[in-house]
C-alpha cells in the first residue's frame, strides 16, 4: 500500500513536471510564431512600397509613354504591374496593416 501511494505521488509529480515543461515550449513557440508573422507581414508591405515607387519612378521617367510603346520594356511594365496587382490582393486578404490596428 505505501509503495502504491510513492508510485502514485511520484507519478503526479512527474506528470506535473511534464506539464509545465510543454506548456513552457508552447508559450515560446506561440511567442516565435507571432514573432515570425510580424516580420514577415513587414517584409511583404515594405516589398509592395518597393514595387509601388519603381513602378511610380518607371511612369514618371517615361511621362511620353515611349517606353511602355516598346514591346522589351513594355512588357517589363506589365510584369511589375501584374507583380504589384498580385501583392496588393494578397496584401488587402491576409496581411494586417497599421489602419486595421
Amino acid at each position: 500500500m505505501i509503495y502504491l501511494v510513492i508510485f502514485l505521488i511520484l507519478a503526479l509529480g512527474t506528470t506535473s513536471w511534464l506539464a509545465w515543461v510543454n506548456y513552457r515550449r508552447y508559450v515560446k513557440a506561440v511567442e516565435y510564431a507571432e514573432n515570425g508573422f510580424y516580420v514577415y507581414n513587414k517584409f511583404i508591405a515594405s516589398l509592395y512600397n518597393k514595387f509601388k515607387e519603381t513602378l511610380n519612378i518607371m511612369n514618371m521617367i517615361d511621362h511620353r509613354g515611349s517606353f511602355k510603346a516598346d514591346d522589351e520594356v513594355g512588357a517589363a511594365f506589365d510584369s511589375m504591374k501584374e507583380c504589384i496587382d498580385e501583392l496588393e490582393q494578397y496584401i488587402s486578404r491576409y496581411v494586417e496593416t497599421e489602419e486595421e490596428k
